[in-house]
């Protein structure tokens, strides 16, 4: 035996050097980009369904208010939508009373608007 050669090539172990490539680098960059785009986007849809389920349930809580406010005389709530714009209130010529939220994009009369 060569007493001159490296004990890696001696045992025939590979004599390349341990590592990732770049190529293998950028495929676990673009990997894990994607996982967090998913992630974002279905915490989004999430946040979105929580602030509508929240403007339902103080819309709820606007007409119980209302109602207790006829029977008794105690103020009517005063709440904001998720979105920091003030509900909208109105009552129908039949005594109905109709609550709803200029919904995300504050805007009256368009698609999400939200009417209870």
């Amino acid at each position: 035996m060569n007493s001159h050669q490296p004990a890696g090539r001696r045992a025939g172990l590979c004599s390349k050097a341990a590592g990732f490539t770049l190529v293998e680098m950028l495929a676990v960059m673009i990997i894990i980009a994607l996982l967090a785009a998913l992630t974002l986007a279905g915490m989004s849809v999430a946040s979105r369904t929580a602030d509508i389920a929240r403007a339902r349930a103080d819309m709820e809580r606007i007409k119980n208010s209302v109602a207790d406010n006829q029977l008794t005389g105690t103020p009517v709530l005063s709440l904001t939508d998720p979105w920091g714009t003030s509900y909208q209130c109105t009552t129908s010529t039949n005594g109905l009373l109709s609550v709803w939220s200029y919904g995300p994009d504050k805007t009256s009369n368009t698609p999400d608007d939200i009417i209870y």
